[in-house]
């Protein structure tokens, strides 16, 4: 039995996510007839696309940094009088892997 469990979109296209009640997850793209079988359990996993608000900064300790940035994200709704307003939601992205940490510091800047 598979249960309806996520409903996301990333840039226009809706996908859908369920689970079957042994854990795996049975992702549907209802733009097409894919459907692609994982097994992963517990992980989230996210996609997003904006713009970064400034230049990626490292804090922490010496023993555990972490480097941190913020990443606009916009999204267009029609309101009940038809105008059409755009909406930006902001996210602290936080990465913690080393070699990713590193490559983010030095690579990511604001725009």
């Amino acid at each position: 039995m598979l249960r309806n469990r996520l409903i996301s979109t990333v840039a226009g296209r809706v996908s859908r996510r369920f689970y079957s009640d042994d854990g795996v997850s049975v992702g549907a793209d209802l733009h097409g007839a894919r459907a692609v079988l994982t097994g992963e359990r517990g992980v989230n996993r996210v996609t997003l696309l904006g713009r970064v608000g400034q230049d990626a900064q490292t804090r922490g300790s010496t023993e555990n940094p972490v480097t941190v940035f913020p990443l606009a994200t916009s999204y267009t709704l029609k309101t009940r009088e038809g105008e059409y307003v755009q909406k930006t939601e902001w996210h602290r992205i936080s990465v913690f892997r080393p070699v990713l940490k590193d490559l983010v510091s030095q690579f990511v800047r604001k725009g």
